[in-house]
């Protein structure tokens, strides 16, 4: 019974981390410390496909200082911009300034749509840090509904085709056919493109699964000695799934995300494939990838420090119908039998920019403001907003 005690702790002790973590980098998560800037994003009508709407960004400064902002609004695939080149823009606040800034924007297809406008804010004595806000946009031709939290339906773009980047190369006569390829996630905090690391890599022919893998940490996957099905035709794609050894990323369906390749054609033996895919930044699911970074951040810290890895992998439902994160577990004899990890709608992306450590700036605030842990309790559904000190211990 004490290792099974045992196991429950560090079960309990690695969702506070990681949910400490997302506390104090991510907006929304059960952040309780004053933020440096006051956002709110909305539409002035509720559009049907076809028509426009006005999409408005009001900033309201927190700070004694003037600070320089620049705005990005992130616009999911399906939804564009009239004028492309007031997507990004740049203001100056004032000490307890104010700002507006507008977009207008058109509903090209049915969908649900996380809307959002991303903040990139430097002050007058240098301090850099970032936020994001959203609304939440669900239309068709005939009903349109907006709201300030994720609306329950399946993400638009389920079953969309992503980005593919496709090259063949001839191999030596006897060598087979390899396929293999790089996958990444736009992150919004870093503006750049990061590895996908640590998803399932299933391979297809038509409908017939040839074989599975997983990316590595640097996004890269690889199948050896691909036999292709002389009785189908001659091509091949490959279908991504947020799921691994240690978490399952699963929308509040319960179903895992998955990202389809387009079809690769004319393939043949000895050959090498490459299948690049990227979540660009107009796909409404990217936020996946920054998931799954900080989860297995967590997961490898505990295996270094306590040489502590759960037995079987923790759900993990993004996003969560409200602004709290929360980790629930049950236990039967002692043992932990099953646990999830709700993630709050819209917190994908940290919260804090990256200072020349590549930290955020919420891990500098984190340390000079931690407060104590407040763990979940087993069988209870319980926030953390608090265990900041903890987080900032794991990452470093």
């Amino acid at each position: 019974m004490g290792k099974d005690s045992q196991r429950i702790a560090l079960s309990k002790r690695f969702a506070v981390y990681f949910l400490a973590f997302l506390s104090y980098q991510l907006i929304y998560a059960g952040r309780d410390w004053p933020s440096y800037l006051n956002g709110h994003l909305d539409l002035t009508a509720s559009p049907l496909v076809g028509q426009t709407a006005t999409l408005r960004l009001g900033l309201e400064s927190n700070l004694a200082e003037s600070v320089r902002v620049e705005i990005v609004f992130r616009l999911p695939d399906g939804v564009i911009a009239e004028l492309p080149e007031l997507i990004e823009s740049q203001v100056y606040l004032s000490a307890y300034g104010f700002s507006s800034s507008n977009l207008l924007i058109k509903v090209k297809r049915k969908g649900n749509y996380p809307l959002q406008a991303s903040v990139y804010a430097t002050t007058s004595i240098g301090r850099q840090f970032v936020d994001h806000f959203y609304l939440y946009l669900q239309t068709d031709l005939y009903s349109s509904k907006i709201s300030n939290n994720p609306i329950e339906h399946e993400h638009h773009n389920q079953d969309v085709i992503l980005p593919t980047q496709v090259k063949i190369q001839p191999r030596l006569a006897g060598q087979g056919l390899v396929v293999n390829g790089y996958l990444q996630y736009f992150n919004d905090n870093q503006r750049n493109f990061k590895p996908l690391q640590q998803v399932r890599v299933s391979l297809y022919q038509n409908r017939q699964e040839l074989g599975r893998t997983f990316s590595d940490e640097n996004g890269q996957y690889q199948f050896q000695s691909v036999s292709i099905n002389p009785n189908q035709p001659p091509q091949l794609h490959i279908i991504i799934t947020t799921d691994n050894r240690v978490l399952t990323v699963v929308n509040r369906r319960w179903r895992s995300y998955e990202f389809k390749s387009d079809i690769t054609t004319e393939i043949a033996d000895d050959q090498e494939v490459t299948i690049n895919l990227t979540l660009s930044a107009t796909n409404a699911d990217r936020g996946v990838g920054n998931i799954i970074d900080s989860i297995m951040k967590t997961h490898l810290f505990f295996i270094d420090q306590v040489g502590w890895e759960r037995s079987k992998p923790i759900q993990v439902t993004w996003p969560g119908s409200g602004k709290v994160s929360y980790y629930y577990a049950t236990q039967f004899g002692g043992r932990v039998t099953r646990e999830t990890l709700t993630i709050a709608g819209g917190v994908d992306q940290c919260a804090g920019r990256p200072d020349r450590g590549g930290r955020c700036d919420a891990l500098r605030r984190a340390r000079q403001h931690g407060r104590s842990c407040r763990p979940a309790s087993v069988g209870d559904r319980r926030a953390v907003p608090d265990g900041r000190d903890l987080a900032a211990h794991a990452l470093r």
